[in-house]
């Protein structure tokens, strides 16, 4: 689909669609798995952004009818009680810092989806834009960022973060996550805390928001005045 932006579409729904395309019939298992997928990667389906998202959906729902046992099995099963403990650990540390709107949220060694779980559920509060939940071990470093505000880019504040280590990022504006490996003769944070909120600071102070959707007034002293490129046109 060369027309369609890659960010759109859910991942399942490409995998679907090339079964579609491949002729493959689906089992209840591959179904189920496909259906649960989508969920996950939609929050719940509440972040369908293409409708090939929802014909999948509901093509997949019209399929297994009332054999949604198996869908609704795994979706109670995204958690062990380990990671419901570390979940509540973290969140009684929480950080907040009101100057920059955002949240930083330790976690103790954990399966690698409950920081982004706990940085979707630190969104729901009115007074953050930006959640940053993170979770060290020896030698990596894996961290997910959530943000709701046009202004700080989940994919862009990611990539912020791990700049200058090993490691690769990845994301949308919305949500995104990265991961940090040590290697020898290079430097490594001595503490992990302070370094996503040293990072984080430097983040929001490198920039000035001029919001004129706001309808205030703004000095132009000192900017240059914008002007196009040089654009060949034909008619």
């Amino acid at each position: 689909l060369p027309e369609m932006p890659d960010e759109l579409i859910a991942k399942p729904t490409l995998v679907w669609l090339l079964l579609k395309e491949a002729g493959y019939r689906l089992t209840t298992d591959a179904a189920t798995l496909l259906l649960y997928a989508l969920d996950a990667a939609s929050n719940g389906f509440t972040e369908i952004r293409f409708p090939l998202d929802l014909d999948m959906r509901d093509e997949l729902l019209l399929m297994l009818g009332d054999n949604l046992r198996g869908y609704a099995k795994l979706k109670r099963s995204n958690l062990s009680l380990r990671d419901l403990a570390l979940s509540a650990q973290a969140l009684h540390t929480v950080d907040y810092h009101p100057e920059g709107r955002f949240v930083l949220l330790n976690v103790l060694p954990c399966d690698p989806s409950i920081p982004g779980f706990l940085g979707d559920l630190a969104l729901r509060v009115h007074s953050v834009d930006v959640a940053v939940a993170f979770s060290e071990s020896a030698d990596e470093l894996h961290f997910s960022v959530r943000s709701g505000i046009r202004e700080a880019k989940a994919r862009d504040l990611a990539d912020w973060l791990a700049a200058g280590y090993v490691g690769s990022t990845g994301g949308d504006a919305e949500k995104a996550g990265g991961g940090m490996v040590r290697m020898s003769g290079r430097t490594w944070p001595e503490s992990a805390f302070d370094f996503f909120l040293e990072r984080l600071n430097a983040y929001f102070s490198a920039y000035d928001i001029l919001d004129c959707a706001l309808g205030r007034k703004f000095s132009t002293q000192g900017m240059r005045a914008f002007q196009k490129r040089p654009v060949t046109l034909g008619y």
